[in-house]
């Protein structure tokens, strides 16, 4: 494992304390790559997002791997990713987050925005005489 990608789980525990800490909701989002354990029927797409905050999940362990517990459809499943398939993680609603380079495994200094952005001034004409 490469520097750069031992540093992934505590950026990701960084972060996820952070928002346990300020009464934030932690995303994370994946790529299932191999090595990924989703139950089948959460495979939607190739990036996944979920919600690790503490009332949405149980036994967090971040690592090697990201592996958590969590119900979906009333039923308790367990989530196994390797750190290198996680490629965000963030507050959602806050402006605070990291995003992971998937090629090189290293991370962008780029903060998330979740805020709208503004709305667009309407055209104006002027009357040129």
């Amino acid at each position: 494992m490469s520097d750069l990608l031992t540093l992934r789980p505590y950026m990701i525990t960084a972060i996820h304390q952070w928002c346990c800490d300020h009464d934030a909701k932690p995303m994370i989002v994946i790529h299932a790559g191999e090595g990924t354990y989703l139950p089948p029927n959460l495979r939607y797409s190739d990036a996944t997002t979920f919600d690790i905050g503490v009332a949405a999940i149980a036994d967090l362990h971040i690592g090697e791997f990201v592996s958590f517990k969590a119900r979906f459809s009333g039923k308790v499943q367990e989530i196994m990713v390797p750190v290198g398939d996680v490629y965000a993680i963030y507050a959602e609603g806050k402006e605070i987050g990291f995003v992971f380079d998937r090629e090189t495994n290293e991370t962008t200094n780029d903060v998330i925005n979740t805020e709208e952005p503004p709305p667009k001034k309407k055209p104006t004409l002027t009357i040129v005489k």
